[in-house]
């Protein structure tokens, strides 16, 4: 922290190798999810929210799911974070 508000020009710290694999899978996902717009591997589903009481539904939740041609379903908590930063 204190290199980085050192007010003099200097080499960029290092990236701890946590934060470079994650950079990296995030930079692949974003990639992926080009390719998978592209190529028609997003579906939206709809999920129903039903009323206890009366048993009706009264709204609809829209649901993003992506099939990957070698991953299978991708779960949305990879994607869709990067999905929404990248828009």
């Amino acid at each position: 922290m204190y290199q980085a508000k050192d007010p003099r020009p200097q080499q960029l710290p290092a990236l701890q190798p946590g934060m470079a694999r994650r950079l990296k899978e995030r930079i692949a996902i974003e990639s992926s999810l080009r390719t998978a717009l592209q190529s028609r591997q997003l579906d939206v589903h709809y999920q129903p929210i039903v009323d206890i009481e009366s048993h009706r539904v009264v709204a609809l939740e829209a649901l993003l799911r992506w099939k990957h041609p070698s991953h299978g379903y991708v779960r949305p908590e990879r994607f869709v974070s990067v999905a929404e930063e990248a828009a």
